[in-house]
């Protein structure tokens, strides 16, 4: 009978133990960090990042779209339209998602980008095609 009752006891330890761990936020922990805040009037730029990655990872996807990320820019202030973006890296792979808003309408896209830090020129119009796709296809807001 102990010895059940010691088993018992450390079972419900163990799974405790484990659930405060993977529950509590004692694993990986996910921060998004704004990059270069206030360089462009309608364009936000978060990175997902696990806590403790170094900074140079979202600095150099910056430096590889900054010349893009500065034509959209120009392109949806001219439609009053703002735009979050938010991206993870991780080896090969970019997870790349963006949100257009403007009084009337939203748009979202997501995309999994594979070998990404091989063709610069290739992810630039990537990016741009399919930004200004979603941007036409928003609705246009009638001034009240």
């Amino acid at each position: 009978m102990v010895y059940f009752l010691l088993v018992l006891l450390v079972a419900v330890s163990v799974t405790f133990a484990t659930s405060w761990y993977l529950f509590s936020g004692m694993g990986e922990r996910q921060v998004v960090r704004e990059i270069q805040p206030g360089i462009y009037s309608n364009i936000h730029l978060y990175s997902v990042e696990t806590a403790g990655d170094p900074a140079y990872m979202s600095a150099n996807l910056y430096s590889k779209l900054k010349d893009s990320l500065y034509a959209l820019n120009q392109q949806i202030k001219l439609k009053s339209v703002s735009m979050h973006v938010y991206f993870h890296s991780n080896n090969s792979s970019l997870n790349y998602s963006f949100m257009l808003t403007n009084k009337c309408d939203e748009k979202q896209l997501s995309m999994a980008i594979d070998h990404w830090r091989l063709d610069t020129l290739q992810l630039n119009n990537l990016i741009l095609r399919e930004t200004r796709r979603k941007l036409n296809e928003m609705a246009t807001c009638k001034a009240s």
